[in-house]
């Protein structure tokens, strides 16, 4: 991923020293000002990603899911504009696609197949009755599936 911004906030800030270390360097004293500072608290990528999935298997209105699947689509789209050559030559390589999106035209039982060969074990949440892997309805079955395992 490219374009990654960081921020730093001090505390604790000697305000007489500073002064002194800039008009000691050559600083000129013009004005004073006051500056607002407007702090937006954003959730990370892959904290709205699991609010979106959890939302998902929780909600009961079809029409409402469709909005929610739509803000995770919504959400690779916006990964996509982060990755750069290297994570494309990546996706290209190993699954045959250039951008994120593309994996909501996976064929998922095909996917489930590809990692089960691989040694993987695999689980498949569906309501589907027919599958070759384990199947789950929901998050706490998948919980569930994963104590039994012993991990």
């Amino acid at each position: 991923m490219s374009s990654m911004e960081l921020e730093v906030k001090i505390l604790n800030i000697d305000k007489e020293n500073i002064v002194n270390k800039i008009t000691n360097a050559g600083g000129k004293y013009i004005s004073s000002s006051k500056q607002y500072l407007c702090v937006y608290d954003l959730m990370y990528i892959n904290q709205r990603y699991y609010a979106d999935l959890y939302e998902l298997n929780n909600e009961i209105l079809e029409s409402r899911k469709d909005i929610v699947l739509a803000k995770i689509k919504n959400l690779f789209y916006e990964v996509d504009q982060l990755i750069d050559s290297d994570d494309v030559e990546l996706l290209n390589k190993n699954f045959k696609i250039s951008n994120l999106l593309e994996m909501f035209t996976f064929d998922k039982e095909r996917v489930l197949d590809d990692v089960k060969k691989a040694g993987i074990k695999t689980l498949r949440i569906t309501d589907d009755k027919e599958s070759k892997h384990d199947i789950v309805h929901n998050w706490l079955e998948i919980k569930d599936y994963v104590d039994s395992l012993g991990v």
